[in-house]
């Protein structure tokens, strides 16, 4: 365990892939938008105070992990990476706010968004996913692109 609260790594170029932060169990936000990194974006499995995981703006590849168990996340940004496959269920996450996947090449069908009541900002667009985003009180933040 780690005492480690805070990774805000913006815009600074930085490579590589990320490694584990399962050992950060203490960390609220881990921002890295904006760098060349690669590789899967690591899974935030027992990261129970994480309220930021941001990842937008990069080269990642593979899938989205499981975002169960996060009961405080509050923002998902993943966009314009190299993402593929379906988008986790995002069940149970109450305080999820921002969702921000866009510009990847996800496929599979949109999950539901019941429940997600502090919703403000659910964007897909620019993937190959199939369905329509429910409505909701975030639908003029939603933007969707692709086949229903």
């Amino acid at each position: 365990m780690t005492t480690l609260t805070e990774f805000n790594i913006k815009d600074h170029r930085l490579t590589g892939p990320v490694p584990s932060v399962a050992a950060l169990t203490n960390l609220t936000d881990f921002n890295v938008i904006g760098n060349q990194l690669t590789g899967p974006i690591p899974s935030p499995a027992g990261l129970t105070k994480i309220n930021d995981f941001s990842f937008g703006d990069n080269q990642f590849t593979g899938t989205i992990p499981s975002l169960a168990g996060l009961p405080l996340l509050k923002y998902f940004l993943a966009y314009n990476n190299r993402l593929t496959g379906p988008i986790p269920s995002l069940s149970g996450l109450a305080t999820l706010a921002f969702f921000q996947v866009h510009n990847n090449q996800l496929t599979g069908t949109i999950p539901s968004l019941a429940g997600l009541t502090s919703l403000m900002s659910f964007n897909v667009q620019g993937n190959q996913l199939t369905g329509r985003v429910p409505a909701g009180p975030y639908a003029a933040a939603i933007r969707q692109q692709g086949p229903a």
